[in-house]
C-alpha cells in the first residue's frame, strides 16, 4: 500500500518503514552534510531535492546490519525488538538490501528529482557518477561518503575504515584494489565539489552541522 509523502516528517516516514535509531541518524547526517555543502556555494542546486535523497538513502539497510556489534545502534528497543523487525524486512523484500530500499522509495512515491539524486548514492553507482554525474550527484554520493559509524569523518577516516572493515571479509567488490580505486574517484569528487565552496571538507563536522542535524529531524516532505 503506497503512503504518500505529503506533509510528511521524515521522522513519520522512519516510523512508518520501522527504521531504527542508528540508521535514522546516519542518514539525517548525511542529508546534514549535504546540505551544509549546498548552502555554502554561489553554484544553482536542487538543494531539497538532494537533501531529500540523502534523507531516505539508506532504507533497507537494517537487512544487512550486524547486531552482535554495535548494539547502541539498536537502542532504546534492543537488538532482539530489531531482529524480529528484520526478520518481517527480509520477509517482505528479500535478502537485496538495494533492491528493499527501491522498493521502500517506489512505495513512499518520492519524486522523480529526489528518486535523480537517489539513484547517485551507493558504491555501485559510484564510477558513472564520477565520469558522468551532475555536481548535484557528485554531492549526494560524496556526502554519504563522509559518514561513519561514530558520525562524520573525513573522507580518507571513512576509506580506512571501509579496509578495516570489509578486506578481511573477502566481500565482493571490497577487495584493496577496488578500494583503492573507488577512493580515488571520490577524492577527485571531493575536489570538483569543493572548487567553488566558502568552506573546505575539514570545516564539515558533526559540530559545525549540529544546527542543520536538529533542523532536518523536522523536515517536511511536502
Amino acid at each position: 500500500m503506497r503512503i504518500g509523502l505529503d506533509n510528511m516528517l521524515i521522522t513519520e516516514i522512519y516510523k512508518k518503514y520501522k527504521i531504527n535509531k542508528g540508521l535514522q541518524e546516519h542518514m539525517i547526517r548525511v542529508a546534514a552534510v549535504a546540505k551544509m555543502i549546498c548552502d555554502n556555494t554561489d553554484t544553482v542546486l536542487d538543494t531539497k531535492n538532494i537533501v531529500r535523497a540523502c534523507l531516505v538513502h539508506d532504507m533497507g539497510n537494517l537487512i544487512k546490519s550486524k547486531m552482535d556489534t554495535h548494539s547502541e545502534l539498536f537502542e532504546p528497543e534492543g537488538v532482539e525488538f530489531w531482529s524480529n523487525i528484520q526478520a518481517e524486512m527480509i520477509e517482505q523484500y528479500g535478502n537485496d538490501v538495494h533492491i528493499a530500499t527501491i522498493a521502500m522509495v517506489e512505495d513512499m512515491e518520492l519524486d522523480e528529482k529526489s528518486t535523480f539524486y537517489f539513484r547517485a548514492i551507493g558504491g555501485e553507482d559510484t564510477q558513472r557518477v564520477h565520469v558522468e554525474g551532475t555536481l548535484g550527484e557528485k554531492i549526494a554520493t560524496y556526502s554519504d561518503m563522509r559518514i561513519g559509524l561514530e558520525g562524520v569523518v573525513s573522507l580518507k577516516e571513512r576509506m580506512d575504515d571501509i579496509r578495516r572493515r570489509y578486506i578481511a571479509r573477502n566481500m565482493e567488490g571490497f577487495s584493496s584494489d577496488a578500494i583503492d580505486v573507488r577512493e580515488a574517484r571520490l577524492v577527485d569528487m571531493e575536489r570538483d565539489i569543493f572548487e567553488n565552496l566558502k568552506i573546505r571538507p575539514e570545516n564539515i563536522t558533526d559540530t559545525s552541522t549540529e544546527k542543520i542535524q536538529k533542523e532536518l529531524w523536522g523536515w517536511e516532505i511536502d
